[in-house]
């Protein structure tokens, strides 16, 4: 199935510790029917994908982010602007493009 069939990317982006990583835990437990598949224990130091199952064998990829003002590994920038930069470079490089969309918490 090509990229552009598998549903949408939704980046997750915020301050640290505004609970990112742990709403896509949720809906990926959701999902799932389970609790506690998607497990880290570490904060999010590089951008993570997270592939939810949809209906009909689509897949919602959700982009776990670093926080902002946190540490963002592979970076000489953890600012606002610093992730943002290194999160356009990641839908680049992975032909995200127009199926990425943003959410921002916290």
């Amino acid at each position: 199935m090509s990229k552009d069939l598998e549903g949408p990317t939704i980046a997750v982006i915020g301050k640290a510790d505004s609970g990112k990583t742990t709403f896509i835990r949720a809906v990926c437990d959701a999902a799932s029917g389970t609790h506690g598949e998607c497990t880290d224990d570490e904060p999010t130091s590089d951008i993570v994908e997270y592939r939810v199952p949809l209906s009909g064998g689509l897949f919602m990829t959700f982009l776990d982010t670093p926080g902002f003002d946190g540490n963002l590994a592979n970076s000489e920038d953890a600012t606002t602007e610093g992730i943002l930069n290194e999160l356009e470079k990641y839908i680049a490089e992975n032909s995200l493009g127009p199926r990425a969309m943003f959410k921002s918490l916290g």
